[in-house]
């Protein structure tokens, strides 16, 4: 299954990808959506996370297939105060 965001100038995510396997198919996985640093005040704001098809291989599992989803996902953006607008900033990545 992987993951995607509509707008990945706002946000990232983190894994962009999650394996379920027959000995942990019950475990939960977590997904991490940053918002990503432009050194602007842009203000809160939303994305919506995309996810691939479920598929299996598993011809046990086969007839449980879920579709594509679109969840929104609210972002909160810290604003930098302005006496640390003018220092250059550069966005990291994983």
């Amino acid at each position: 299954m992987s993951f995607s965001v509509d707008n990945p100038a706002a946000a990232r995510i983190f894994p962009q990808s999650l394996t379920f396997l027959p000995e942990g198919y019950s475990v939960p996985q977590t997904i991490s959506v940053f918002p990503q640093s432009d050194c602007l005040a842009a203000g809160n704001r939303s994305v919506t996370l995309q996810t691939s098809q479920i598929t299996s291989g598993d011809s046990n599992y086969q007839s449980s297939i879920h579709p594509a989803l679109n969840i929104s996902v609210p972002v909160t953006v810290v604003d930098i105060p302005a006496q640390f607008r003018n220092f250059v900033c550069s966005p990291t990545t994983l």
